[in-house]
C-alpha cells in the first residue's frame, strides 16, 4: 500500500462492531504514522466495498490540491481475517454528519438567516455532486448522513457507489439525467429530513428545498442556480440577486404587459409616496 510515494507497512484500529467506523492509525516505511478512520463491510459485501474504494479513489485522485471539490480519498481496502470483514481506510476526519446534533443556534445568524458555515458547505456539496456526475459517476447514497465526513471544517463526500458502466448499453441521456437528479434529491432529502431543523418553521429553507423540484435547465446550469439560491446568500447578496431579477424582469415586454394588466390593477395605487410612508410605519 502506498500513499503519495510513502509506503504503508502496518495499520491498527479499535474495532467496535456497534459503530459504522473505527478509529486507528497507519504506519509508514519511513517511520511516520498518521491517524485514520476504518469503515467495515461484511464478507458478503466484498463487491460493494471494492467498487466504493475504486470509484472514490479514482475520482479523488483527479483533484488538485486547490480544486474546490470535496471528495475524501481512501488509503486502502483490505480483508481483516480476525473479524472476517473488509475494512476501507480513510484519512482521519473529525466526524460524520450523522454524529452532529444541531439546534437553531447552529444554523442561523440573526432571524432565520442561514449561518455562513452551512451556506458555504451546501454550495460546496452541490458543486461536488456536479463534479462527480461530470465523470459519469453517481453516488447513490447521498440520503445518508454517514456518507459525509467533516474534515478541518469542510464537508467531504465519501463512499461513491456507482458509475455509468453499471448501466445497460446504450445509455439514453434521459436516464443519465434521472440518475443525476436522484443524487441531488437525495442530498436535499438528507438535509430536509435529518439535518436542517425539520420540525422548525422556516419559509426560506422550504422555498430552497422546493426549488430542487423545478429542474428546467441543462443540468450544470440547474446546479449553479441551486448553489446561488437566495437562501445560500448573504443579506447583501440577496439584495443584489433581487435587484438583478427586477432589472431582468422589466426588460421583458411580457412582464410589463402582465404588470399593466387587470391582474395588478388593484395594486397600482400602492406606487405613491404616502403609501411608502405607511409601509415604513408598519416596518418600524
Amino acid at each position: 500500500m502506498c500513499k503519495r510515494g510513502r509506503i504503508i507497512i502496518q495499520y491498527e484500529f479499535n474495532y467496535d462492531p456497534s459503530r459504522i467506523y473505527s478509529t486507528g492509525k497507519i504506519y509508514f516505511k519511513n517511520g511516520k504514522e498518521e491517524e485514520a478512520r476504518f469503515f467495515k463491510y461484511e464478507k458478503s459485501e466484498e463487491d460493494l466495498a471494492k467498487k466504493i474504494f475504486t470509484l472514490t479513489s479514482k475520482l479523488a485522485s483527479k483533484l488538485g490540491d486547490y480544486e474546490p471539490v470535496h471528495v475524501l480519498k481512501p488509503h486502502f481496502l483490505t480483508y481483516y481475517e480476525p473479524q472476517n470483514i473488509w475494512i476501507l481506510c480513510y484519512k482521519k476526519f473529525d466526524h460524520l454528519l450523522s454524529e452532529i446534533k444541531m439546534d437553531v443556534e447552529d444554523f442561523v445568524d440573526g432571524p432565520r438567516l442561514l449561518s455562513l458555515w452551512w451556506r458555504e458547505s451546501i454550495r460546496d456539496v452541490l458543486r461536488t455532486i456536479k463534479y462527480i456526475h461530470s465523470h459519469n459517476m453517481f453516488h447513490n447514497g447521498l440520503n445518508e448522513t454517514y456518507n459525509y465526513a467533516v474534515v478541518s471544517g469542510q464537508i467531504k463526500i465519501i463512499n461513491i457507489h456507482s458509475n455509468v458502466k453499471d448501466l445497460e448499453d446504450p445509455v439514453h441521456p434521459s436516464e443519465l439525467q434521472a440518475l443525476r437528479m436522484k443524487d441531488l434529491i437525495a442530498f436535499r432529502n438528507m438535509l430536509k429530513e435529518k439535518i436542517m431543523l425539520p420540525k422548525v418553521p422556516w419559509a426560506d429553507r422550504d422555498y430552497f428545498f422546493a426549488f430542487f423540484d423545478k429542474e428546467e435547465e441543462l443540468y450544470p446550469i440547474f446546479v449553479e442556480k441551486l448553489a446561488s439560491h437566495p437562501f445560500l446568500l448573504t443579506p447583501a447578496g440577496r439584495m443584489e440577486c433581487f435587484s438583478n431579477i427586477r432589472k431582468s424582469a422589466f426588460k421583458s415586454n411580457k412582464f410589463k404587459r402582465i404588470l399593466n394588466g387587470r391582474t395588478f390593477l388593484k395594486y397600482r395605487n400602492w406606487n405613491r409616496e404616502d403609501m411608502a410612508r405607511e409601509f415604513q410605519k408598519i416596518m418600524v
